[in-house]
């Protein structure tokens, strides 16, 4: 079947119907070309909606009056968003509770503030970003997957961070340190081709995964962490000091 405006419509018709039946979940992934598939304005305002994944969507222009009161999970995928349409999506999401961006071209600067019930956050390969900004009081868990050259990453202070994973992320040994101070509830660190780490000092009763994957300039890892269950190393021999033992951890790239 041929893919044309004809078919498109058909499908925004389908999509009205799901609407005025107060759809729950709603998946808009691919299902015409993304020239005709801009995103109906009813979808934006859906009261009913609580989960909606949106990928291959044409989402150049979007409205700033977005409501969708209801909704705890987004999804946006393999779309172009420049940083207003960004702006203007998540502040129509006042409850949400998980949003993940991932393959966003156009997107250069994220700014994520105002969201009191937001508790996961997933940036996964958005190749333009220039900075990000976080804060979200009540997040739990955070996953930024960066590519390089890595953008300007600002974490304001999260008292109920428990889960973070950085891939390519340009932090140093302070900002780690700073970190983990005003972050004491994190249990598990995920750190992986942070190329500025060199000498990390962590000391936390809290924490109990640790992984430290291709931190080429990785030197010395001190830890006091009498909770720990689980310590992950991939990459050249380093030397490894604990609050009980000292120990080296060896695996090869």
């Amino acid at each position: 079947m041929q893919i044309d405006e004809s078919y498109c419509a058909l499908v925004n018709r389908w999509i009205e119907y799901a609407i005025e039946s107060n759809v729950k979940e709603l998946n808009l992934s691919n299902i015409c070309p993304p020239k005709y598939s801009q995103v109906p304005k009813s979808v934006l305002v859906a009261k009913s909606i609580t989960k909606l994944t949106l990928c291959f969507c044409n989402l150049k222009s979007l409205p700033n009056d977005i409501n969708l009161s209801s909704l705890k999970k987004l999804v946006v995928g393999r779309v172009y968003m420049e940083d207003q349409n960004f702006q203007n999506l998540i502040a129509g999401c006042l409850v949400v509770e998980e949003i993940k961006f991932e393959h966003c071209k156009g997107l250069k600067n994220i700014c994520v503030s105002g969201l009191p019930k937001l508790m996961v956050i997933e940036l996964v390969n958005n190749f333009e970003l220039e900075s990000v900004e976080i804060e979200a009081s009540n997040l739990k868990s955070l996953l930024a997957n960066f590519v390089n050259p890595s953008p300007i990453f600002n974490l304001l202070p999260c008292e109920n961070l428990k889960n973070l994973a950085l891939y390519s992320a340009n932090v140093t040994d302070k900002w780690l340190h700073d970190l983990l101070s005003k972050n004491p509830l994190i249990q598990s660190l995920d750190l992986n081709c942070c190329k500025m780490l060199k000498t990390i000092n962590i000391s936390s009763d809290r924490i109990q995964n640790l992984t430290f994957n291709r931190c080429r300039a990785l030197i010395e890892v001190n830890i006091a962490t009498p909770k720990l269950h689980r310590l992950k190393y991939f990459g050249n021999r380093k030397s490894f000091s604990s609050n009980t033992s000292t120990f080296s951890v060896v695996s090869s790239f």
